[in-house]
């Protein structure tokens, strides 16, 4: 058909239509219209366009080979030390599986919680206190398939502050160390402590930014009670409210704080900031023993102290043990001489079990004290006995040594020469009948010489 033919615009729109319908741009589609106009006639052009159409329209991609892709995470920021409990992770053509392995790199730790489709998976997102801040990228892995995401995620710095003060107690005039802990700090070296007045700090040294060594001593009038924690490192200053707290020292008092050689005392010790029990130990050193001791509170403590008569005069010091808890009293205690005055109402003269029990504890002492002078004396008498054995043997090595010699000089006396065998023709001339060879003179010269010792 050419151009001139009166019915080339009908054939020409109607090839356009169809080449239109198959997925081409509309130059395309007026381009193949023309042409099947221009190649057939009738009903047979717009047939020739479509085919045309239908070539130059591009290859349709099937959904089985669709290349996955990561789309996004949300929420996709999170700070330091944060845990995310729910993040929700979208993908395109993925196959998606509640075995699919996440990774954000170094510092977060993501754990799937489920698959809600082949598209889209839930997880718990955990951000570590140490890790770098900056923008993250995000992978999941499931089977053979990978799909990744740039720039997913972002950790943001976290605002310092103080997690924890160990031991985070001290007693008044006391001096310890201790270890602070701080989370997205930055401690140094030149970090400067202050729990408040009555406390002084030394900072020791930055492990590492994140954990402070110091030592602190405790003022003998810093108030007990609750502090702040405060350390400084340049700009940056974080707080531990009620991280440390002061306690009182634990005191005591003993009624009555004196008793006489041979008496038995009941005493009474209140104490202030104690935790007595009934395991609690009293000692008021030598010649004094503490008994029937128990404790009606963790302030209050009943005892009989006995003085020995072995007891020597003056103040004592008690020292009252709970656990780990030692309270110390100087001069405490006192003993005194015996007098005959009265005594006072809450001691006792020794009764029949009471001066039982003090003529026990006499002779407990006076039996410690035998047996350590036994074996003092044993130990002596041991180390004579070796010294005479040692003499003893010396002896008899010196004895032995000379009688060994006059037996050795008596052999000597007795030995007789060996005769000498005659000489051949060819050997040495033989001596003249009565001469004596100059071995023989010798033997008998050393005869002699035997002869003249007792």
């Amino acid at each position: 058909m050419s151009l001139n033919d009166p019915d080339f615009p009908v054939q020409f729109l109607v090839s356009r239509e169809l080449a239109t319908r198959q997925n081409v741009d509309t130059a395309t589609a007026t381009r193949v219209a023309a042409v099947g106009s221009m190649l057939a006639s009738g009903m047979l052009a717009p047939i020739v366009a479509r085919q045309l159409a239908i070539r130059e329209a591009p290859a349709a991609v099937p959904v089985s080979a669709q290349t996955p892709a990561l789309l996004s995470l949300a929420p996709n920021t999170g700070s330091q030390g944060q845990v995310l409990d729910v993040v929700t992770i979208t993908g395109q053509n993925t196959n998606f599986t509640a075995a699919s392995v996440i990774s954000a790199g170094d510092g977060i730790i993501v754990k799937p919680i489920a698959a809600d489709s082949r598209t889209q998976l839930r997880a718990t997102l955990e951000i570590s206190a140490t890790a770098a801040a900056g923008p993250r990228s995000l992978k999941v892995t499931t089977g053979f398939e990978v799909v990744g995401l740039a720039n997913a995620f972002t950790i943001t710095a976290a605002a310092p502050q103080l997690s924890l003060v160990f031991p985070d107690t001290g007693q008044v005039r006391d001096g310890l160390s201790v270890s602070i802990v701080g989370q997205g700090t930055h401690f140094t070296d030149a970090s400067v402590i202050d729990l408040e007045s009555g406390i002084t700090a030394t900072n020791l040294g930055a492990g590492s930014p994140t954990l402070l060594f110091a030592f602190i001593s405790i003022a003998a009038d810093a108030v007990p009670g609750i502090r702040t924690v405060k350390v400084t490192t340049g700009t940056e200053v974080v707080l531990g409210a009620n991280a440390f707290t002061v306690t009182a020292r634990p005191t005591v008092s003993i009624s009555p704080d004196s008793g006489e050689i041979g008496e038995i005392v009941n005493a009474t010790i209140t104490g202030q900031n104690t935790h007595f029990t009934a395991a609690t130990t009293i000692d008021l050193e030598e010649g004094i023993v503490a008994t029937k001791i128990a404790a009606p509170s963790p302030t209050l403590l009943t005892a009989d102290f006995i003085i020995t008569a072995s007891a020597s005069t003056g103040p004592r010091c008690v020292t009252i043990t709970s656990g780990s808890e030692e309270v110390h009293l100087d001069a405490g205690f006192t003993v005194t001489i015996p007098s005959n005055t009265s005594q006072p109402s809450n001691t006792s003269q020794p009764s029949n079990v009471n001066q039982q029990l003090l003529e026990i504890a006499t002779k407990v002492e006076q039996f410690v004290k035998a047996q350590e002078t036994q074996e003092r004396r044993d130990r002596d008498a041991a180390a004579a006995l070796n010294e005479k054995a040692d003499r003893q043997k010396a002896e008899r090595t010196e004895a032995l040594e000379k009688l060994c010699h006059a037996l050795g000089s008596f052999g000597g006396q007795s030995a007789v020469a060996p005769s000498k065998p005659p000489q051949s023709q060819s050997g040495p001339q033989a001596q003249p009948q009565g001469q004596t060879s100059p071995q023989e003179q010798q033997s008998q010269s050393q005869g002699k010489k035997g002869e003249q010792k007792p």
